[in-house]
This record gives C-alpha cells, sequence and structure tokens, in this order.
C-alpha cells in the first residue's frame, strides 16, 4: 500500500511538472538555414517542434562545396524537485545524383556544456532521412535538478558535388525536440 501511494504521488507531481512545460520561453536561432523569420515553432505536452520552410542545400552553378547550418536556442524553465530530459530527431528528404555525397550532423546540448554528436553520410538517393533517436540513453541530454537551462541544438549539411551544375538538392524539413520533467534523485 506504501508503495502504492508513493507511486501515485510521483505520477501526480510528474504530471504537474509537465504542465509547466508550457514555460518554454522564445525559440531562436540564426544560420544560413534558419534565419529567425523564417523557422516555425510549435510547443506541445510532449516538446518542440522546429520546421525549416528555407533550410536546404542546392547545387548554384558555380561550387562543388554548399553548406548550410542551424542553431536553435530553447530556454525552459526546470521546477525545482525535477530534471529535464531532453532528445531530438530531425527528418528531410535528399535527392542526390551520381557521385555526389551530404554530410549531415546534430547536437543536442544545454548552453555551456558538450552534446553527442550524431551524423549521416547521404549518397546517390531520393529518399526520406531521419537523424537522431528520440529518448536514446546515449543521447539523452540532462539538466541540473531544478535549473532553468537552454537547450540547443546545432544542424549542419555539407554537400561534396561532382560537378557544380548538378541537380543534387538536399531539404531538412523538421525537428522535433522531446522535453520531459523527472523527479530528481
Amino acid at each position: 500500500m506504501k508503495n502504492l501511494i508513493t507511486a501515485l504521488a510521483t505520477l501526480v507531481l510528474t504530471m504537474a511538472a509537465q504542465a509547466q512545460l508550457s514555460q518554454i520561453g522564445a525559440v531562436t536561432s540564426g544560420g544560413s538555414g534558419c534565419l529567425n523569420s523564417n523557422i516555425k515553432v510549435s510547443v506541445n505536452s510532449g516538446g518542440v517542434t522546429i520546421v525549416y520552410p528555407q533550410f536546404q542545400l542546392q547545387a548554384d552553378g558555380s561550387r562543388t562545396l554548399v553548406r548550410s547550418t542551424c542553431a536553435v536556442a530553447v530556454p525552459v524553465n526546470v521546477p525545482d524537485g525535477f530534471q529535464l530530459l531532453a532528445s531530438a530527431v530531425s527528418s528531410g528528404l535528399s535527392r542526390l545524383q551520381v557521385k555526389d555525397r551530404v554530410a549531415l550532423s546534430q547536437e543536442l546540448f544545454l548552453a555551456g556544456l558538450r552534446g553527442v554528436p550524431q551524423a549521416a553520410i547521404l549518397t546517390e538517393t531520393n529518399r526520406l532521412f531521419t537523424l537522431g533517436k528520440l529518448n536514446s540513453a546515449n543521447t539523452l541530454v540532462k539538466s541540473a535538478c531544478g535549473q532553468d537551462t537552454i537547450l540547443r541544438l546545432n544542424l549542419s549539411a555539407t554537400a561534396q558535388l561532382a560537378a557544380p551544375a548538378t541537380s543534387s538538392k538536399l531539404a531538412i524539413n523538421k525537428s522535433q525536440i522531446t522535453l520531459r520533467l523527472v523527479p530528481c534523485h
């Protein structure tokens, strides 16, 4: 009976803390792939979704190396007695010609700390791609107990093109950042 009461109390506290996740500050961004004026941010009970209407790589006819980046900052209020757990997945579409390749990287971290970079190489494909895993133990970001924080997501895409006039294209469409508050141990 005591275990049941403890479990119910923890559940109620966790639900109350999750309700406070709406205390997310203004999301900001910068970089060639996501200027502040061209990203769309939505916040729900599970986290933050960021849509990038302009995060694209495409040959311009003059270069064989093309790069685009995006840095996003998400201020999060973490209530006393709780710790923030966060993870991210980014997705998009690639249409690459033979001999063209794109290196993708994503890093989710707390301001002032390092995260675990995740990377992928795309070659000769017309496909949807995802980068990252939600709630993966080795990429989960954890805040200090009860400490407000700024969660950061850095994305980059670098294309090495066989010829400057190739028709290869890549678009990163969105990132989903899951946010969970759990009681501190």
